[in-house]
Formats: C-alpha cells, structure tokens, sequence
C-alpha cells in the first residue's frame, strides 16, 4: 500500500514535470526574442530532464525493486519536479515583469558598453531620457543594411508624444527648455567623444516609414503614441536619426540594472 502511494506520488510529479516544460517551451516560443540564453537553458534542461525521468520511470516499472530504490527515485522526481517549479515561476517573473537583455555595439557608450548585459522591466509606459528596448518594425521603421526587422535596440528616450525639440551647439533644447545632458560628460563636464550633436532639427527627421510626419506650417511635435530615442554615442548611432520615430507598441521595457555578476547588479540611469 505504501509503495502504491509512493508510485501516485511519483506519476504525479512526473505530470507536473511534464506540464511545466510544455508551458516553458510555449514561452519560449512566443516570447524567445526578449530572453537570454540563460532562460533557454532552463527550458532546453527542463525538456531533457522530462525525457530522462520518463525513460528511467517505465524502465523503473519493468524491474523488480526494492522499498530503497522506490524511495530514491521518489526522491528525484520530487526534486525534479521542484525545480521545475522554479523555472517555470522565474519563467512567467521574466515574461511579465523583467527579463534580460545584451547591448550589441557602441551606440550607448559611455552609458552603456557592447556586451552589457541589462535587466530591463517590462512596461510601455516610459518618460524623457530613459533607456529602453526597443523592436524594430518595418511596419513604422525604415529597415536598413546592417539590421533586420524583429531586431531588438537599446536606445535613450529624447522625445515623447507632443515634444518637440532641437539640438544647437551640443546642446539639447527640450519644448524650449535647455537641457543638461549629464549622462553624456565627463568628470569635467565635456562631451565624451560621439556625445555632442553640433545642429538638429526634429523637422527634418520626424519620420514614419520614412514620411515626413510634420505639418507644413507651424510647430513641428512628435506624433500621438509616437517616440522619438537615440543612442548616447550621438554621432555613432542608428536610431531614430536612421529609422524614424518608435511606435509605443513597439517598446519592450526600461533597463535598471547593468548586471556586473550574480549579486552585483549596477543601476543604470
């Protein structure tokens, strides 16, 4: 009777498994271009542990046992299943509140440098000058050599929808206030190399799909559910400059935190 209860027990935890690397593997799927491969890895090994622990389940039922080696197997299925558990509870934390993201290249130095790796919380709703994910969409985006539709940018928010703004000198005037950019100087105060951007005019590149979006006469101001966001490294980055203004439904999230290690994690501003 006793091992009868320890084999429900097992079955049950192998289910568990089971269903917890299918909906992981679903995520995967259907939300795979905002996860790192750490998160694969925790589904690729949640699959596998599945295959395994099935295979050595209906072997286990085809030889003779002892009341030990019931007992040891019950106790893997039960740690496998807990750690399926886990996996799948840091799963949904990342599909819904944060998940990890890589800088690719140079365009947000000196805030950010290629291959920081970011952890950025999911939302939509972003202000002046925070760094977010964006996706580009060739739907609103010019695509050009060198980046593909669907590919994921971290860029600086500039202008938000009814902004309008211009930069003269180095300097960014936001609705005709200055504004000091501090995240682009140094310990001295100058523009780090690529910071600055000597004369720009938002008529000139308030774009969608490549339209020129601004009234003819009158104010220029960016578009409803619009976004206008550049890199740091001003003269070196692909962003609104070359693409045309972000749709809302096209960003994924603020970064906050620079990951240095497991438990030193920078926060990013």
């Amino acid at each position: 009777m006793a091992e009868q209860r320890q084999m429900k027990a097992i079955e049950k935890r192998i289910i568990i498994l089971i269903s917890s690397a299918i909906i992981l593997s679903i995520f995967m799927v259907f939300k795979g271009n905002t996860f790192t491969d750490n998160i694969i890895h925790f589904v690729s090994f949640s699959i596998a542990s599945t295959i395994i622990i099935y295979d050595l389940y209906v072997r286990f039922l085809m030889v003779p046992r002892g009341p030990r080696v019931t007992n040891i197997f019950y106790q893997i299925c039960d740690f496998m299943s807990l750690f399926a558990i886990v996996c799948l509870s840091f799963q949904l934390f990342a599909s819904f509140f944060y998940f990890r993201a890589t800088v690719e290249g140079t365009s947000m130095v000196p805030t950010l440098q290629n291959e920081d790796d970011l952890m950025v919380r999911s939302t939509k709703k972003v202000n002046h000058f925070d760094i977010i994910v964006v996706q580009l969409n060739d739907r609103y985006n010019i695509i050009v050599p060198g980046v593909e539709n669907g590919d994921l940018l971290v860029k600086r928010v500039i202008g938000i929808p009814g902004d309008s703004f211009y930069f003269k000198d180095d300097i960014l005037y936001l609705n005709e206030q200055k504004i000091d950019e501090a995240y682009l100087k140094d310990e001295f105060g100058e523009f780090y190399y690529g910071g600055g951007l000597r004369d720009f005019d938002l008529e000139k590149y308030c774009q969608i799909k490549g339209e020129n979006v601004c009234p003819e006469s009158g104010e220029c101001v960016i578009p409803e559910d619009y976004y206008f966001v550049m890199g740091d490294n001003r003269t070196n980055s692909n962003d609104s400059k070359t693409f045309g203004l972000f749709h809302k439904s096209q960003i994924f999230g603020i970064v906050k935190y620079r990951i240095r290690g497991i438990f030193n994690w920078e926060k990013v501003e």
